[in-house]
């Protein structure tokens, strides 16, 4: 039977050209059902190819073409399904297909042969082959070729045309023999690629989870935008069929997904450079313009999806798809030119590893479409334009990779700074408040008593106020020289004057100057001195006043019948000189930071007597200028040894800095005065005040100022001031802030939640003039703030104001019986406790042997506490205070008119009708039977 139309062309072969195109002499059937089979083709109109517009894969093509050999020797031709590009090495991508190659000779016979990636022998295996149909032909053979493509695939779409052409041998064993020698490498480098970009995407990630540091997450993300974008494109790279393996997730939306790959790029790589540099906090400008970039990454994207939505598989498409990223490729140059201004080695780094990945992606882009020639003089390798980006990509995240490193340096070198410059802000500042607690409180004894003398208000011994004024002037002009003593040293303006002297001689009068002090204290103050003179040079002023602090601070922390031992030995040429005592000790993580001029101790038992925190400091520095050492041993309660060594000979010293004249030494102890013995209260009427200092001369100063008006209780620190307010309950306490045990912080504190004394009205005495240090009393319930030095006037106003105002809730308090009926929620402390009082006396109110005893054990209070507490509250006594809730309680019963007076008065625990009576007419100013007839 005739096959073949009378219209087709015939393909004539003298020989097998090295590639000949045959869409001239194509002819195409499209079949829409999939259901035509050879035998019937012919029935149907084929079309030539070249007016065939586009591939619909979800359509089968028939595609008929005639070939004669009109040479005399056997020839054969072999049609690509799919070769390589003529630049490069790349295979065009197709779907998964299934061929079907039918040759009819010029005797009508046929044969068939099953090609393509689903042909049977290819189905269990995804691995490249070749895409190609043989074509023999003997000598002067005529034949029609049919072939059928059926896509299994039928949802994809792609831009690939099919270009049909007839290739020689010698022409495809060159290029596969090219594409052999290329695939090994590039599918190496490609997997690789891919291995590098997953593994830095899923490290970034990791730590963006560990240090929530957005700059990783966007990393993370461009580089996953990357792995998954060549994921697509390198279909030879993995061991599987990458594109069999998206296409069964992502169905007909597989493009979509690549344009959105590419660009998740862009969007992350700007949003890097956002949250690396911290351009909203450091670079605003940059910050702007980056914002920008990214409102028109989204017009590209939209524009992108839009083109393929409208010309997805034509040419247009790919044209758009390429040139959108140059287009954005001058602004991108320019973020890379602002990030560059910032020049750092951070932002060099970054612009460095972006240029190179544009360029090489830009070399690609030019290779792929404007140098064939070029590409085959290169290694192979380098034939493919698709290997030139990942490239880059490589070489960047390389240098990102280091960025991120440096960076992570920068910021810890950074943070660590930040945090020395604040731990050295919080050192200066607490050495300025202790510096400011020590002026403070020589000021108040000096300025305070001054004011009152001129007043002509003064109180007291003269005499014995002149000397606390003198005494506290010269603790001030001490602190003033150790000041300028520390600020000459950090300026380097700090001269000694050494001169020849006994150590021993030294050493030993300025350790007598203390003997006063150990006797008060009952210490064991013992002199260990060298039987033979030690002539040494050294700064006699200087050195005094490293022996006076280290004997100070000895005496200062060392308990009553403590020891305290001073050691002078010569040590070949050097001078040793140990300062020991068994006080308080210093806490071992404390030890190497307590010579540094900022560091104090943070211990409370250790605030007694604070100083200002410079001591130590300025006495390392006095030792060391003169050549010598200084160091510590010591334990937690069991006390210190403080060794300081310095040479015999003097040859540390220049000529200027010696002299030969010697002056006396001059030292002053300051003596700690002892507490005064607490009176004994007889009169529960009395006004008692506890006044809470560690400073013995400023609390006997608040003493003496209001001790005409209370009775006052004195306590050296906090916990002894809470032993006295718990035993007491005092009317007033006045409380430094900055002490030992217990500070005034934590003393207010603890009163204002104890039932028993949260009545008591607190003043907080202090030299810590910040609003935060008020504020935090003020939280805590003081009652009120004076900061020292404070005038004795104001003192007392804001006593005399403080218990005024407890007279106002006393009076608010007083009528009780509507206090005990009102159902209105508590507000306060007190209100709280007199409910809760009032509960307990109503619920046993019907007991007569129910009486203040009873009352006080309910509310674990003794007799004395209980009588403080309701007196403070209601101006009653406890007795009275019960007495007035049970009338308060008979008058409701005879005003419900349902009891007579006997049965109300026995019914509310009087076992005395008289008596009863008597006591309801004192309180209502009628007798019960009043009550009874008004009803």
């Amino acid at each position: 039977m005739q096959l073949v139309a009378q219209t087709l062309s015939t393909i004539v072969l003298d020989s097998v050209p090295k590639h000949l195109s045959i869409a001239q002499q194509l002819e195409i059937y499209t079949d829409a059902t999939w259901q035509a089979d050879f035998l019937d083709i012919n029935k149907q109109a084929f079309i030539p190819f070249s007016r065939l517009q586009d591939f619909d894969y979800s359509n089968a093509y028939w595609l008929r073409f005639q070939v004669r050999n009109r040479s005399a020797v056997p020839l054969t031709a072999y049609f690509p399904l799919s070769i390589p590009a003529e630049n490069s090495l790349r295979r065009t991508r197709i779907p998964l297909f299934e061929a079907d190659f039918y040759k009819v000779h010029d005797d009508n016979q046929k044969t068939r042969t099953k090609g393509g990636r689903l042909s049977n022998e290819r189905k269990a295996s995804y691995t490249p082959h070749k895409q190609y149909l043989e074509l023999q032909l003997h000598p002067n053979e005529l034949a029609t070729y049919y072939l059928r493509l059926r896509y299994d695939w039928r949802e994809f779409k792609t831009t690939h045309h099919l270009k049909p052409m007839l290739i020689s041998k010698a022409e495809l064993d060159r290029r596969e023999l090219l594409y052999s020698q290329d695939s090994g490498q590039t599918r190496h480098f490609r997997f690789a690629f891919l291995a590098i970009a997953l593994m830095i995407s899923l490290i970034n990630l990791a730590q963006f989870c560990l240090n929530r540091d957005k700059a990783y997450l966007m990393y993370a993300t461009y580089a996953m935008g990357l792995f998954l974008l060549y994921f697509l494109k390198y279909e030879e790279a993995l061991p599987f069929d990458n594109r069999f393996f998206f296409g069964k997730f992502f169905g007909e939306y597989y493009d979509y997904f690549d344009i959105l790959f590419f660009q998740s790029v862009f969007f992350s790589q700007f949003l890097f450079y956002r949250y690396f540099f911290h351009t909203a906090r450091d670079y605003p400008f940059f910050d702007q313009r980056i914002a920008l970039g990214l409102r028109l990454l989204v017009g590209v994207f939209l524009i992108d999806i839009l083109s393929y939505f409208f010309f997805g598989g034509h040419a247009i498409f790919g044209f758009i798809h390429t040139l959108l990223p140059l287009l954005l490729l001058p602004y991108i140059l320019y973020l890379i030119y602002i990030a560059y201004t910032i020049q750092t080695r951070l932002s060099a780094i970054i612009v460095t590893g972006s240029l190179i990945l544009i360029l090489l992606s830009s070399l690609g882009i030019v290779a792929q479409f404007f140098s064939k020639n070029l590409l085959q003089q290169l290694p192979a390798f380098f034939h493919e334009p698709d290997n030139y980006s990942p490239i880059g990509a490589i070489i960047e995240f390389i240098l990102f990779s280091v960025a991120l490193g440096y960076r992570v340096g920068v910021v810890e070198s950074r943070n660590m700074e930040l945090e020395n410059a604040k731990q050295i802000a919080e050192l200066r500042k607490q050495l300025y408040t202790n510096i400011t607690h020590e002026f403070r409180t020589p000021l108040t004894l000096i300025i305070s008593p001054l004011q009152e003398m001129i007043a002509g208000r003064f109180k007291g011994n003269m005499q014995q106020y002149q000397k606390i004024m003198l005494r506290n002037a010269e603790r001030l002009l001490q602190l003033i020289n150790q000041l300028l003593d520390l600020s000459k040293l950090e300026a380097g303006e700090l001269r000694v004057q050494a001169s020849e002297s006994d150590v021993v001689q030294f050493t030993r009068a300025i350790a007598m100057s203390f003997e006063s002090l150990a006797l008060r204290k009952q210490i064991d103050f013992q002199l260990d001195l060298s039987p033979n003179p030690i002539p040494a040079w050294f700064d006699r002023d200087k050195m005094e006043k490293v022996l006076t602090n280290l004997l100070s601070n000895a005496f200062k922390f060392t308990s009553e019948e403590g020891r305290i031992r001073v050691l002078v030995r010569q040590q070949e040429k050097q001078v040793h000189i140990s300062v020991e005592d068994n006080g308080i000790g210093i806490p071992a993580e404390q030890l190497p930071h307590i010579f540094k001029r900022f560091y104090q101790v943070e211990q409370p038992s250790m605030r007694q007597l604070e100083g200002s925190g410079v001591g130590l400091a300025l006495t390392r520095e006095i030792v060391e200028l003169h050549g010598g050492t200084i160091h510590v041993q010591s334990k937690e309660n069991e006390g210190s040894r403080f060794d300081l060594y310095f040479p015999i000979d003097g040859l540390q010293f220049s000529a200027q800095e010696k002299i030969q004249a010697t002056r006396p030494t001059k030292t002053v102890a300051t003596a700690k005065t002892s507490l005064p013995h607490i009176p004994d209260f007889t009169s529960n009427n009395s006004r008692i005040l506890l006044v809470v200092e560690d400073n013995a001369d400023v609390r006997r100063y608040v003493v003496e100022q209001l001790q005409d008006r209370y009775q006052v209780l004195e306590a050296e620190h906090g916990k002894a001031g809470l032993e006295l307010a718990l035993t007491h309950i005092p009317d007033l306490i006045i409380s430094d802030v900055m002490m030992p045990e217990m500070d005034g912080i934590e003393l207010c504190k603890r009163l204002k939640q104890n039932e028993k004394t949260s009545h008591i009205p607190i003043i907080i005495l202090t030299a810590k003039a910040d609003r935060t240090d008020r504020l935090e009393g003020l939280q805590i319930g003081a009652d009120d703030y004076l900061t020292k030095p404070f005038d004795s006037e104001e003192l007392q106003l804001r006593a005399t104001n403080l218990v005024q105002q407890r007279q106002q809730l006393i009076e608010r308090f007083s009528k009780i019986g509507s206090v005990a009926i009102r159902p209105v929620k508590p507000v306060s402390p007190e209100e709280i406790f007199l409910q809760k009082a009032v509960k307990i006396v109503r619920e046993r109110m019907e007991d007569e042997e129910f009486g203040v005893v009873e009352l006080a054990d309910a509310l674990l209070m003794s007799r004395h506490q209980l009588h403080r507490k309701i007196k403070a509250l209601t101006d009653k006594s406890p007795s009275v205070f019960i007495r007035s809730l049970r009338l308060q309680a008979a008058k409701d019963l005879l005003q419900q008119g349902e009891y007579n007076v006997s049965e109300v008065a026995f019914r509310l625990g009087f076992n005395s009708l008289a008596y009863f009576s008597k006591c309801f007419a004192q309180e209502f100013g009628q007798p019960p039977s009043a009550f009874i007839a008004s009803t």
